[in-house]
């Protein structure tokens, strides 16, 4: 928890993981662009991407690495949310 895509000291030793071994579950309000790139470039590794629909949408967007995303009424991104509707 707490990790951030736009931080380039932690992506350089977490993305090149999360491409090729690790799976991931990523929880954030909203999917950077550098977030974006590193699911789409883990083809082969199970990634699980939890966002807001929108910022006025706080329902639960699921997007994975297989290209499948589905919307959800829980606020699962949220670390409160995933402790009640995952946990």
């Amino acid at each position: 928890m707490g990790y951030g895509f736009n931080d380039d000291h932690l992506e350089q030793y977490l993305c090149p993981d999360l491409k090729l071994t690790k799976p991931t579950v990523i929880m954030t309000k909203e999917l950077s662009d550098n977030a974006l790139k590193a699911i789409a470039h883990s083809r082969g590794t199970q990634v699980i991407a939890l966002s807001a629909v929108s910022g006025s949408d706080p329902r639960t967007r699921i997007s994975t690495s297989d290209g499948e995303e589905i919307i959800v009424d829980e606020e699962l991104w949220h670390l409160d949310g995933f402790n009640k509707g995952v946990i």
